[in-house]
């Protein structure tokens, strides 16, 4: 009953911090005035609709999850105005397989919000998914740019912190996790 409520609790943070994230993008939009904000506001509605009515239950189907990661990768797209070098990889048959809800979106988060902000040239994110019969491998890699003043507050690394937990509150001993944070980027497997 605790871990429950505890899982419950961490899983409740990422809504909040998801939409904190996508705000500030859609904040930096607005104040360029781009012709984009709407099509980003309504991409945004479709992926919060499904954090609010899909995800209540302990797992999701992976089907339904991969399809909001596709979702909020077009969405950084758009936002980036498709001059950063972005890949999504998606392999194998997800058949009927079931996940934890919301576990790879605060890498994939992280991983625009610190790759797609260097120069042009130099900007980049890659995320690959692979789905076997016993396993999913998760691969995602960034550049990392500079850090600006919404960053370098006391609230950073919260996504990350709140996803080891539940990794842990929910596959105990049945998965891992590589954190590798270089000069120049950032992956995570």
């Amino acid at each position: 009953e605790k871990i429950a409520t505890e899982l419950k609790a961490l899983k409740a943070q990422v809504n909040p911090h998801f939409l904190f994230n996508s705000l500030n993008n859609i904040y930096s939009l607005s104040l360029k005035q781009s012709s984009l904000t709407p099509e980003i506001i309504l991409k945004l509605s479709s992926i919060m609709r499904y954090m609010l009515y899909e995800t209540s239950g302990e797992f999701v189907l992976l089907k339904k999850e991969l399809a909001i990661i596709y979702d909020y990768v077009e969405l950084q797209r758009i936002r980036s105005d498709r001059q950063a070098k972005i890949e999504l990889s998606i392999k194998g048959d997800v058949a009927d397989y079931k996940i934890a809800p919301l576990l790879f979106i605060p890498f994939i988060e992280n991983a625009f919000k610190h790759g797609v902000k260097a120069s042009l040239d130099a900007s980049f994110v890659n995320i690959n998914i692979e789905v076997g019969e016993k396993n999913i491998t998760f691969f995602a890699e960034n550049n990392k740019g500079e850090i600006d003043k919404t960053e370098s507050n006391d609230y950073k690394g919260i996504g990350l912190e709140n996803v080891k937990k539940r990794l842990e509150l929910i596959y105990k001993d049945k998965y891992s996790l590589e954190i590798n944070d270089e000069d120049d980027r950032f992956s995570v497997k």
